[in-house]
Parts: C-alpha cells; sequence; structure tokens
C-alpha cells in the first residue's frame, strides 16, 4: 500500500484551485441578477428577492442558481410576488421538484 503522505503532495492545492468560492456581496447580487434575466424570471418584488437570496445563500453560486429555479414555480407566486420566505424555507428542508 502506498504511503498517504506521498500521494497527498502530488495533489496539494486541486481542490483549492477547483473549488468555486463564494462571490462577495455585490458580485453575488450582479450574478444572481443576470441569471434571474436569462432565465425570465420576473416579479414585482425581485429585488427584494435577489437580496435576500444572496443574504442567505452567503454568495454561494450554487445556492442562488438553485433558489432561482425553484423560484419558478406557481406554489411560490402571490400575484405577482415571490414568497421568498417559503421558497428559503423549502430550499433549507431540501424540498426537490
Amino acid at each position: 500500500m502506498e504511503d498517504i503522505g506521498n500521494l497527498q503532495s502530488m495533489c496539494a492545492g486541486k481542490a483549492e484551485r477547483l473549488e468555486l468560492k463564494e462571490f462577495l456581496p455585490p458580485i453575488a447580487l450582479e450574478f444572481a441578477r443576470r441569471e434571474a434575466s436569462r432565465t425570465g424570471l420576473w416579479a414585482s418584488n425581485l429585488d427584494h428577492v435577489l437580496r435576500q437570496l444572496v443574504e442567505w445563500s452567503n454568495g454561494n453560486p450554487g445556492s442562488i442558481v438553485h433558489m432561482l429555479k425553484m423560484a419558478h414555480f406557481p406554489r411560490y407566486y402571490a400575484g405577482d410576488q415571490i414568497k421568498v420566505h417559503v421558497l428559503y424555507l423549502d430550499y433549507r428542508m431540501g424540498r426537490r421538484e
């Protein structure tokens, strides 16, 4: 069996280089806006929703994209507004569509 210490030195730093880092809040907000525009998401409270999603996701782009995909479902709408708290609770509970 090979020594783990030798293998670690060959792979050192790859995980850090390939890891998708969390965005800073202004960058995450711009990312969320572009993703919402790209997917055609619209609501009268969209700016508030995007700010909440960025805050709750801590700038994690994967979380932002997932919650924005969830926001397209009719269950998260009340009139022309997105029910952001319900969406976030479902996201945290792992509800998958």
